[in-house]
C-alpha cells in the first residue's frame, strides 16, 4: 500500500449537559457556550479535532436538491448525524457517535451541530425525505426556539422504517444542509454494515471469503470506503480547530480512476496497536491479490480515523478491499474501478 496522505482521529468536546430539543430531536441535548473551542492534540501525523461527516458543500448528483453553501457557512461550522445505543443516556463522557447508518431496535437517532451565529425562533426548520419513494415522511417543520451561537447535540428513538433518506435543515427557508442516511432492519444488526453489498447489488455469497463478524464487532463501530475528488486532501487540519468541512469522503463502491481518490473511513471502539491491522486488495475477476497484505504502520486509538490514497493505482475492474486484525479477516468490501 502506498503512503497515506493523512491520518485523522476525532475527539468529542466535553460539554455541559442541558435539556434541549434540537430541531426535530426530542431527546437530551448538550451545549457548549464556547463554540470555537474544541479539544485537540497532534502526535506525528495523528490529530484530534471535531469533524463532520457531511456539510453544505456536499455536492453529489444523487441528492434530491443541493444545499446552499453560503447559508451553511453563515450559520454553521459543522453538522452531522449521530447515534447512541438504545437505553444509553447522553453525557459529557458519552457523546453520540457520528454515522449515516442506523439500525432499527439498536440505535437512537441523533444530530450534532456547531452554530456560529444566533438563529431566531422559527427561522430554522427540518425535514426528512424518502429517497426511494421520493416524498417527505416528515414535512418541513420550524423549530420554535431561538438557537444561540453554541454547540448542540440531541438524540431520540429511531422512528423511521428501513430505507434510504435525506435529513434536511433550512434556515430562513433556504436549504443549508442535506445529509443522506440509511436505516437497516434489526435482523442485520450482527452483520458488517454495508460490508458485503455494492451499488450493483453484489451479494455476500459472491465474496471470495467471509469476514469474521465477531472480530469486526469487537473493534469496529463502522467502516466504509469512500471517494474525494482527485488531488483533494482530508481536511486540511486547520490550526487545531477543525477540518475543512467540504472535504470529507463520500461513501461509494464505484470509483472513476481519472477523477477519484480512494479513501478509508472508520470508527473504532477498541484501539489497534501498530502492526496489528493489515490491508490487501483482491482482484475479484483474476482471483489474485492485486496488493499483497501489508501492515498499517500507525497505532489506531479508539475513535474515528481515515486515510486517502492518490491516485487510484488499480486498473479498471472489480475488487475486494480487505482488512485483517492480526490473522483474522474482519472486513471485505467489494468495489469497482471504472
Amino acid at each position: 500500500m502506498q503512503t497515506k496522505k493523512l491520518f485523522y482521529k476525532t475527539s468529542m468536546t466535553l460539554i455541559l449537559v442541558i435539556f434541549l430539543a434540537v430541531l426535530m430531536l426530542a431527546g437530551c441535548g448538550t451545549k457548549n457556550n464556547n463554540p470555537g473551542e474544541t479539544s485537540s492534540s497532534k502526535t506525528g501525523t495523528t490529530v484530534a479535532a471535531q469533524t463532520t461527516e457531511t456539510t453544505a458543500q456536499q455536492s453529489t448528483e444523487q441528492l434530491s436538491e443541493q444545499p446552499d453553501k453560503a447559508k451553511y457557512d453563515e450559520y454553521f461550522t459543522e453538522f452531522y448525524l449521530a447515534k447512541l445505543p438504545i437505553g444509553t443516556e447522553m453525557g459529557p463522557s458519552n457523546q453520540p457517535i457520528r454515522t449515516t447508518v442506523f439500525i432499527v431496535s439498536e440505535d437512537l437517532f441523533g444530530s450534532v451541530m456547531s452554530v456560529i451565529k444566533d438563529i431566531p425562533a422559527g427561522s430554522i426548520a427540518g425535514a426528512v425525505y424518502d429517497i426511494v419513494a421520493k416524498k417527505y415522511i416528515e414535512p418541513k417543520t420550524a423549530f420554535p426556539m431561538a438557537l444561540k451561537a453554541s454547540n448542540y447535540a440531541g438524540t431520540q428513538p429511531l422512528k423511521y422504517p428501513p430505507g434510504k433518506y435525506e435529513y434536511k435543515v433550512y434556515v430562513d427557508d433556504v436549504l443549508a444542509i442535506n445529509i443522506p442516511f440509511e436505516v437497516l432492519a434489526g435482523d442485520t444488526a450482527d452483520s458488517q454494515p454495508e460490508a458485503t453489498a455494492t451499488e450493483d447489488g453484489q451479494g455476500a455469497e459472491q465474496l471470495s471469503e467471509q469476514p469474521d463478524k465477531v472480530k469486526y464487532g469487537e473493534y469496529f463501530v463502522d467502516f466504509y470506503i469512500g471517494k474525494l475528488p482527485k488531488g483533494t486532501q482530508f481536511g486540511p487540519y486547520l490550526g487545531g480547530q477543525q477540518f475543512d468541512l467540504g472535504k470529507m469522503p463520500v461513501k461509494t463502491a464505484v470509483f472513476i480512476a481519472a477523477e477519484d481518490e480512494f479513501c478509508g473511513v472508520g470508527v473504532l471502539k477498541k484501539a489497534i496497536p501498530s502492526g496489528s491491522l493489515f490491508i490487501s486488495i483482491y482482484d475479484a475477476v483474476a482471483k489474485i491479490d492485486t496488493v499483497a497484505k501489508a501492515a498499517f504502520s500507525q497505532n489506531l486509538a479508539t475513535g474515528d480515523f481515515g486515510w486517502a490514497d492518490d491516485p487510484i493505482n488499480f486498473p479498471t475492474g472489480k475488487y475486494e478491499y480487505k482488512i485483517y486484525i492480526d490473522d483474522a479477516l474482519v472486513i471485505v468490501l467489494p468495489f469497482e474501478v471504472r
